[in-house]
This record gives C-alpha cells, structure tokens and sequence, in this order.
C-alpha cells in the first residue's frame, strides 16, 4: 500500500535511516518526488533535564539494597516490547539486578509467572503507569530497551537526554540511536544475546557511555526535527 501510494506522493517522511534507504531503494514518486528524513518527532531535552533525580527515594520504595544495581525499561506490558527476553536473561545474571519496568498491558500476569518460575520475583518491580518517568530513569543504574519493532522510540531517545549508557535489541530505529560508545545491541529473539550486552556493559563505564548518548541525543531534539518540518514545508 504504502509503494503503491508512493505515485501520488510529493514528498515521503522516515524516522530512521532504515527506512530512508529502503524506501530510496524500493519506493518511486510522482514526478519530482522527494524522500526527506527527519531524525525522529523530537523530544523536550530542556524538560526532561529539569527532572530531579529519585534513587534513594525509589530504592527504598522498592526495597532495593544500596549496593544492588537496577535494570529498567519503559514501555507497555506486551509482546512487542518484549520484557520476557529480559526477564529470562536475568535468570543468567547475579541476583543483585533488578528489573523495572515503567508501563501497564495485558502481559502482566504472563511477566509475574515467568519471574516466580525463574526465581526472580523479588528481582522484578513492575511499576504500572508513570507519571515521572525521566526521573525514575535517571535513578537507574542501566537503561533496557528490548522491543521487537519500533520507528524510532521516544522512551530511547529520553533514557539518553537522562545519560544513561543503554542495552537494546539490535533492529531498526535503535541502531540509529546507541551505537557501542553509548551501549550495546543484542538479538531480541536471543536472551543469551540479551545478558551478554547486559553483562559486558555492566563491566564498563557506565556514566562516560552516559554522557556520549547524552551529547548524541542533542541530534534528535524538538528544535532540531522543527527545523527540519520547516525546511520540507517551506522550502
């Protein structure tokens, strides 16, 4: 559908560089037809900076150790978001890491009885909806982000704008965002795959990674996607 719309398009907006170079390659437009990328809908760096810190708050709402280290991930309780492959890495990790997930849907239950069956239910914190999400992020040790699909993810792009380094599943949309100077990508069907990123980036410096994603999200910022909408539409 959206190859044969392509005939009648004047100008085609991707998100992620992926599909920017599959559309150049397989879409054809109308005559003088343009494919323009734009990195993304922007986010409220400023906003977001704002955002106070709540570790010690957190941790001891979660009855989480000072010492121990937390996983978290954002996102809606289902199957594309993909917790389970977390849940199952942790199951090949010290039992010290929490996983916290920030989120509400229908994979509740499923999620719950996974942790109890793998020995993980004091190591799993499902939060329900947030309404402090940036902070609750920047109160994490390392950022998760395991989804099967996405365009190119807010909750990813905010968990840098927190400078936090990040373990995310290796598919469109993430690739353009963490590359290994800012974390490390692993197969989102492979939850092997899944605690050796986790492992290896818990064995780094985590702040400095933090910092390199926090200069690199500055690219996909409000302003910047504005600018960009700007010159499409008026130039």
């Amino acid at each position: 559908m959206e190859r044969f719309c392509g005939r009648f398009t004047d100008t085609l907006i991707t998100i992620n560089k992926e599909d920017y170079a599959l559309a150049k390659q397989k879409f054809h437009l109308k005559k003088n037809g343009k494919i323009e990328y734009v990195p993304g809908i922007g986010i409220d760096l400023k906003c977001i900076t704002a955002m106070p810190e709540i570790k010690d708050e957190l941790r001891k709402d979660l009855h989480i150790s000072k010492g121990d280290i937390i996983l978290l991930s954002v996102g809606e309780l289902n199957d594309n978001k993909n917790h389970v492959v977390v849940i199952e890495a942790m199951s090949h990790l010290s039992s010290n890491i929490h996983y916290v997930i920030c989120g509400q849907g229908p994979n509740k239950d499923k999620l719950e009885v996974l942790a109890e069956n793998l020995k993980l239910k004091r190591q799993l914190h499902l939060l329900g909806y947030c309404d402090n999400v940036p902070s609750i992020v920047k109160s994490c040790d390392l950022f998760v982000f395991p989804s099967k699909r996405e365009g190119l993810s807010v909750a990813l792009m905010e968990a840098m704008a927190c400078g936090k380094a990040v373990a995310c599943s290796k598919i469109r949309g993430n690739t353009d965002l963490i590359d290994e100077k800012g974390g490390a990508l692993f197969d989102p069907e492979n939850s092997d795959s899944c605690m050796r990123a986790i492992k290896d980036l818990l064995n780094r410096d985590l702040t400095e990674m933090g910092k390199y994603n926090r200069k690199k999200v500055e690219g996909f910022s409000r302003e910047k996607v504005e600018d960009c909408m700007r010159k499409i539409y008026c130039e």
